[in-house]
């Protein structure tokens, strides 16, 4: 386990079954699609380019056991690995399509990310499951910057 400043703590669902929380019934995305589409409408009124980044994440898909383990250790996952890669790719497939509908950027910056390995060194850019460690920082200013450069 690696030496890292807890953040922010798991707190207990209210389900059973953490999963279920993603759930389109909890209405949880209608909201959140409402307000950054309402963001996205402020800076095209504004006349300003609006760019959307996809979400970092030390989390994957098809992640081995032993990562999902090591993940629940060094990153207080709390055995929630798999939801959180459902809800980056649910959080992911919404922005294109914000992006698309309402002609914003969408910055996908998670191929920088899983060019990271072995997997303990993608860790060791989080200091938890979302927030960055220094190096963790650099990686992502220099994803965003290889991507936006040609668009501004």
């Amino acid at each position: 386990m690696l030496k890292k400043i807890r953040t922010e703590s798991i707190t207990s669902s209210k389900s059973s079954k953490p999963l279920d929380v993603m759930d389109s019934a909890h209405g949880w995305l209608e909201e959140w699609e409402t307000n950054v589409g309402q963001f996205i409408d402020e800076c095209n009124k504004n006349k300003i380019k609006c760019f959307l980044l996809s979400h970092a994440s030390p989390c994957f898909e098809n992640a081995s056991d032993e990562a999902k383990e090591f993940a629940n250790k060094d990153l207080n996952m709390g055995n929630r690995f798999d939801c959180f890669v459902k809800y980056l790719k649910i959080i992911h497939n919404v922005t294109i399509s914000l992006c698309d509908k309402k002609g914003a950027h969408f910055i996908d910056i998670t191929d920088a990310f899983d060019a990271v390995s072995p997997f303990q060194k993608r860790f060791s850019l989080f200091v938890d499951r979302m927030h960055f460690t220094e190096e963790g920082n650099a990686l992502l200013a220099d994803s965003i910057f290889k991507k936006i450069k040609g668009v501004l």
